[in-house]
């Protein structure tokens, strides 16, 4: 190969490493930069599954699991204000707070209230202001409880247990009516023209008359986990099926299927602003416009499988239901495209409770928690603070206040930057750099070595998405053959349709059941070890996590099955249902 030729391929291959150097480096988060993290409260031990809720200038927060079931109240400087308990509300707590304003009817009148759904099948109303308790009133359920979005509809709150739903008075709570429907979870009340809708286990649709009369529709689409939403092109659902999910949109006159759509595992509850709906999965997150039809506005790749939730015009957040994760901001541009940035919140780990957000004197509030137990407080900066009258701002302060924002911005630039990744990439650019030199000096031996060291490194860096990828194809077109996990008779009635663990030692076998609320079976395991007192190891790869001992037993490592099914991907990745049963063994 004569020297020209070899110039010319040297040349190109530094222009490869150049030219990446102009984009590689992650844009800052604009939302980082325009808003300020004020406290945080640990609550220890315990999980905060629903969003936090704005009243006023206060916030509330509910928190379950680990026998701790209470709904708190803190004033925007951090302090508890008040908290209420529910001791017998031992699982996780799905239900949503709901807040009524002050109002009157025939039945009476009422301050402003907190409803709080728990899963020992009652529902509370607590006074807003001093957390006291108000009315109680007990639904006929399982041991699943109250899980779905309370209603609202008048003078009457409409509330739905896992196997039926009741309509009370806001007043004193007096029942009006409690019908039966669909064995339920999460399974959310929605009030229209003809009464309430809601969804069960089976896959029917439920709609109740105000005076209680019940008719239903199987849909055939899997599991209805929130309450069904009215559009202007129908009602909207989102449906759960073992590896997919089915967007629905009905007629509201004769719920008759009129379009659908194909979606990811594991759903989100969707939400709605206007007529837009946003909805999550394990694989997107997608924004629809609804009007005479329900039309697909955008996608993007984002695991979520909590609550979703509207931050503003056009604005929405969501927490990445993944170690270690980031939240999402999803926003719709003037110019229609609908884009995702990544936001640190200060949270790490899990996350299933959407944000809460008010928006007052021109200042945004958002708290957020996760299923750790903490929730964190954040403020958008004030550049438009409120002053005296008589109070000048100084050109001092304003340029103090511009340089604070600085700071803040480029510290958010740092903090977004994947060192590890970028590490990957300057390696990779030293490498491409060496084999143009080589080339240049005609070593065919130096050559050889370093495109093969490039060639390894670009292998590690793909490694870990292509292996994922390759796990979960298997997995869905390969199925392993599988043995029905069968109820064990000496097991408490209280277990029955709720998540079981059982951990298989030398000794024997430990158990544990009624535990709810878990997306995968890395949640439900961290559940069950903290019921029983167990310790557990675990490594946290490119693939996900494995587990690798319990109470320091490492065997030749764990393997887990999902009701009879050997599991074969990592347990942060491997959904289970309401009811499944996880069984660990020693390989």
């Amino acid at each position: 190969m004569n020297l020209m030729l070899r110039r010319t391929v040297a040349f190109l291959c530094l222009a490869i490493v150049a030219l990446p150097l102009v984009v590689a480096e992650e844009p800052h988060s604009d939302w980082n930069a325009a808003h300020e993290f004020v406290w945080e409260h640990d609550f220890g031990g315990t999980y905060i599954s629903t969003a936090p809720v704005f009243l006023d200038e206060r916030l509330l927060v509910r928190t379950s699991g680990g026998g701790q079931a209470a709904v708190s109240s803190f004033d925007f400087s951090g302090n508890l204000v008040w908290s209420h308990a529910n001791p017998n509300s031992n699982n996780h707590d799905m239900s949503p707070l709901k807040l009524v304003r002050q109002g009157q009817g025939a039945c009476g009148s009422w301050d402003e209230l907190v409803l709080v759904g728990w899963t020992d099948g009652t529902v509370d109303a607590l006074d807003a202001m001093t957390g006291s308790l108000v009315w109680s009133n007990y639904l006929n359920s399982s041991a699943w409880g109250v899980t779905g979005h309370i209603a609202i509809d008048g003078e009457f709150a409409v509330v739905s247990s896992s196997l039926g739903v009741g309509k009370y008075c806001l007043a004193d709570g007096e029942e009006q009516w409690w019908v039966p429907t669909g064995f339920g979870w999460r399974n959310g009340v929605s009030v229209h023209s003809f009464g309430y809708a809601l969804g069960d286990e089976a896959g029917n649709l439920w709609t109740v008359a105000r005076n209680g009369s019940t008719n239903s529709y199987q849909l055939d689409s899997g599991k209805i986990r929130h309450a069904p939403i009215m559009t202007e092109a129908g009602l909207f659902i989102h449906s759960q099926l073992p590896q997919s999910s089915t967007i629905l949109v009905l007629d509201p006159t004769n719920f008759e299927v009129i379009q659908n759509f194909t979606s990811g595992p594991s759903p989100a509850v969707p939400t709605a602003d206007g007529t837009m709906v946003l909805t999550g999965d394990s694989s997107a997150v997608q924004l629809f416009e609804c009007r005479q039809s329900c039309e697909l506005i955008g996608s993007v790749p984002f695991r979520t499988n909590g609550e979703l939730g509207s931050i503003g015009s056009a604005t929405y957040m969501a927490a990445m239901n993944a170690p270690n994760a980031e939240w999402g901001v999803f926003t719709l541009n003037q110019n229609r495209t609908f884009a995702v940035e990544s936001v640190d919140l200060g949270l790490y780990g899990y996350g299933t409770a959407g944000p809460g957000f008010m928006q007052q004197n021109s200042t945004n509030f958002l708290a957020v928690g996760n299923d750790g137990g903490v929730v964190r407080f954040f403020r958008s900066l004030g550049f438009n603070a409120e002053v005296d009258g008589d109070t000048e701002v100084s050109e001092v302060s304003e340029v103090t206040e511009v340089t604070e924002v600085a700071e803040i911005v480029e510290q958010a630039a740092i903090e977004s930057i994947d060192w590890r990744a970028q590490g990957f990439v300057f390696i990779l650019y030293v490498l491409l750099g060496s084999i143009g030199v080589q080339f240049l000096r005609g070593s065919t031996e130096w050559l050889l070595r370093t495109s093969s060291l490039f060639f390894l490194v670009l292998l590690l860096m793909v490694l870990p998405d292509l292996s994922a990828h390759w796990s979960e194809v298997v997995s869905e077109r390969l199925p392993s053959e599988s043995v029905d996990e069968e109820w064990n008779a000496s097991w408490p009635d209280e277990w029955l349709d709720t998540q079981i663990v059982i951990f298989e030692f030398e000794d024997g076998h430990r158990a544990v059941g009624g535990l709810q609320g878990s997306e995968n079976v890395y949640q439900l395991t961290q559940a069950a070890c903290r019921s029983l007192g167990i310790d557990y190891g675990f490594e946290e790869t490119g693939l996900g996590i494995y587990i690798e001992s319990f109470d320091g037993l490492e065997a030749n490592g764990w393997e887990y099955a999902i009701d009879g099914s050997p599991g074969v991907r990592s347990v942060d990745s491997t959904a289970v249902e309401a009811a499944s049963i996880v069984r660990w063994s020693p390989a």
